[in-house]
Order: C-alpha cells, then sequence, then structure tokens
C-alpha cells in the first residue's frame, strides 16, 4: 500500500470533509425523526443523501482518507 504524501491541500479537504459529515449527521437526524417531510419529499431527501455520500467520499480521497474510516467514525 503506497503512502499519500503530505499536500497542502489536505488541511483544507479534511475542514470540507467535516462541514459534509455534519450535513450528513443532520440528514440522518432529519430521517430518523420524521422532520424531513417539513423540508423534502421523499424523493428529494435520497438526492440529499447521495449527494453527501459522494461528497464525503470525495473529501476522503482528496484528504487521503479511507471513506471506510470516515464511515466508522460517524
Amino acid at each position: 500500500m503506497a503512502i499519500q504524501q503530505a499536500s497542502p491541500y489536505d488541511a483544507v479537504a479534511r475542514g470540507w470533509l467535516s462541514l459534509v459529515e455534519r450535513r450528513k449527521a443532520y440528514l440522518i437526524d432529519l430521517f430518523e425523526t420524521g422532520r424531513w417531510r417539513h423540508y423534502f419529499t421523499e424523493a428529494e431527501l435520497l438526492s440529499e443523501l447521495r449527494a453527501v455520500n459522494l461528497a464525503c467520499d470525495r473529501f476522503a480521497d482528496v484528504a487521503g482518507i479511507s471513506s471506510r474510516a470516515t464511515a466508522s467514525a460517524a
């Protein structure tokens, strides 16, 4: 397994990853409490969750963090 060198953008990517993970937690909370019905249709909520998952994976890749590590940390 190759070790990725530190990039000056790693800190920025980790910051964006943190924001995306907070958004994901918010959407999950909306779903679990049922409040999502006030803000989204079912299709819109699923679309938002897909977009957030994709963004989490992409920012984790840029930051050099495996997406499995971010999923287990949440």
